[in-house]
């Protein structure tokens, strides 16, 4: 928004000078020449030319001295214009803060038939299958956690297709492998897209199923198994 403000000058001639007053055209065209001078700075300000207006006025002056006084006339010019002052502009840019992610890797196979090219992350075909996962399932976790904040698929590798993903989430509230499993599960009932596995899914090595958490049991349940066989053997 810019500001007008009025601003009186005054400019005092003595008559007894030499040389003769100038008129009031005259020191108007100066005053005009001089703001519109692109030399000279008035710093945020600029002036109105059209509304210089330039008045006369005589008052006496009266100089004392050794018991003699003498009368002089002195003429005051006044120059009034009105200035625009142009406020500055200060911006302001916001810091920003950095968030804490935790990344959590998700597996699971989905029953499709793998390909050679989408074991190379630069092909097209691994471009068009990332996007096709990230469009679909990042739905699901953004409903679900509110700290979601991005699904970055990693790799693909043969067996049927086994798809690696890591999901990110703020440091401050990363839900737990079941939360995150469960999710997956469920949203394996509405996507057609790709065909996944629901007993397949794992988050960071811990296999999840549609009941709760297995855990990282398969190899205690293979030891445990083995051994029982060795008892019952030993018993015949």
């Amino acid at each position: 928004m810019d500001f007008e403000t009025q601003a009186e000058v005054k400019l005092v001639f003595n008559e007894t000078a030499t040389q003769s007053v100038p008129d009031l055209t005259d020191i108007s065209n100066t005053l005009k020449v001089a703001v519109t001078n692109p030399n000279i700075s008035f710093g945020n300000l600029s002036v109105d030319v059209n509304t210089i207006i330039v008045k006369l006025s005589i008052s006496p002056t009266t100089n004392a001295t050794a018991n003699t006084s003498t009368t002089t006339n002195a003429t005051t010019i006044t120059a009034t214009t009105s200035t625009t002052a142009t406020p500055v502009t200060t911006t302001t840019t916001p810091a920003t803060t950095a968030v804490a992610l935790t990344g959590v890797t998700v597996v699971f196979t989905s029953r499709e038939i793998f390909i050679f090219d989408l074991s190379n992350t630069s092909s097209q075909a691994f471009q068009n299958r990332a996007t096709l996962i990230k469009t679909k399932l990042e739905p699901f976790y953004r409903s679900a956690f509110p700290s979601f904040n991005s699904l970055t698929v990693k790799k693909f590798s043969s067996g049927s297709i086994i798809n690696t993903m890591t999901l990110a989430f703020r440091s401050s509230s990363v839900p737990n492998s079941k939360e995150i499993g469960t999710v997956l599960i469920n949203a394996a009932r509405n996507i057609t897209a790709f065909d996944i596995d629901p007993t397949s899914v794992t988050v960071d090595g811990t296999a999840v199923t549609s009941s709760g958490v297995s855990g990282k049991t398969s190899l205690f349940t293979a030891i445990f198994l083995v051994v029982l066989s060795l008892l019952l053997s030993s018993q015949h």
